[in-house]
C-alpha cells in the first residue's frame, strides 16, 4: 500500500492539470477512496495549484493595470525631453543673439566719451557748391557703431507729407550711438548734407541731425550752423 501512495502521490500533479489517460485517471480515484493521507495530499497539492493560478492572474491583472500608467509615463518622458531640448534651443539662440547683438550691433553709448564736429565743406553741386558735415568720434580710440535713420515731414496730423513724385520728404536724419566691447570698427563716425537746390531754399527750411546718445540727445541745424550762408575759408 505504501508503494501504492508513492506512485500516486508523484502522479497527483498531473492528475490535478488532467493530464493523464484514463486508466491512471481510474487508479489514481480508486486508490484515494481508500486511503485518507493521499486525499490529504491532493487537497494540498490543489490548494498549491489554485494560489499560484491566483498569483498569476493577479500578476497580469496588475500588469493589464500599469500598462496605461507605463503608457503615460512613456509619453510624459518624452514631453519632458522634448521640453528640455526645445528650452536649450531657445537659450542657445538667445544667448547666442545677445552675443551678436553685443558684438555686432553693439551697446548705447553715453556721451562724455565722444567728440562731436560739425564743419562746412566746399562742395562742386548743391546751392553756394557747399554741404554740411558732422564728425562723431570716440575719444578713448574705441570702435563704435552707429545707425542712421530717416526722418520724414508730418503734417499736423502726423501724417507723411509726399513731393511732387509720391515720395516721402526727408527732413533730416537720426543717429543712434553705440559702442562695441571688442572689434577692428573705427572709432569715428562722419555724414554729411548737401542741398541739391540750385537757388536758394525758403526762409522755414531746414534739415536737422540728431545724434542719440544713452544720456542725452543733441539736435544739429543745418540753416543754423550756415548752410546756407556764404563761409570764407571753406577747404576746397
Amino acid at each position: 500500500m505504501r508503494n501504492e501512495c508513492s506512485i500516486v502521490r508523484d502522479i497527483l500533479p498531473l492528475y490535478i492539470e488532467d493530464m493523464v489517460s484514463d486508466d491512471t485517471a481510474s487508479f489514481v480515484e480508486e486508490h484515494l477512496k481508500s486511503c485518507p493521507e493521499c486525499q490529504k495530499e491532493l487537497a494540498k497539492q490543489k490548494a498549491a495549484t489554485e494560489i499560484e493560478i491566483v498569483s498569476k492572474e493577479t500578476v497580469l491583472t496588475h500588469q493589464e493595470e500599469a500598462a496605461p500608467l507605463r503608457t503615460l509615463k512613456r509619453k510624459l518622458r518624452r514631453k519632458q525631453i522634448i521640453s528640455m531640448v526645445l528650452s536649450f534651443i531657445v537659450a542657445t539662440v538667445f544667448i547666442g543673439g545677445g552675443v551678436f547683438i553685443l558684438f555686432s550691433w553693439g551697446v548705447p553709448a553715453g556721451s562724455e566719451n565722444f567728440k562731436i564736429e560739425t564743419e562746412i565743406q566746399y562742395s562742386e553741386t548743391g546751392y553756394l557748391n557747399q554741404n554740411f558735415a558732422i564728425h562723431i568720434t570716440q575719444m578713448y580710440d574705441e570702435p563704435l557703431s552707429v545707425s542712421v535713420k530717416d526722418v520724414y515731414r508730418t503734417d499736423e496730423n502726423g501724417k507723411y507729407v509726399y513731393d511732387e513724385y509720391g515720395h516721402k520728404i526727408t527732413v533730416g536724419y537720426e543717429i543712434t550711438v553705440r559702442e562695441i566691447p571688442f572689434g577692428n570698427d573705427p572709432n569715428n563716425f562722419t555724414m554729411g548734407y548737401e542741398y541739391d537746390g540750385e537757388t536758394a531754399p525758403s526762409d522755414d527750411f531746414d534739415f536737422t541731425f540728431t545724434v542719440k546718445f544713452k544720456d542725452t540727445v543733441v539736435v544739429y541745424s543745418v540753416a543754423e550752423e550756415g548752410l546756407f550762408i556764404p563761409q570764407s575759408g571753406v577747404s576746397q
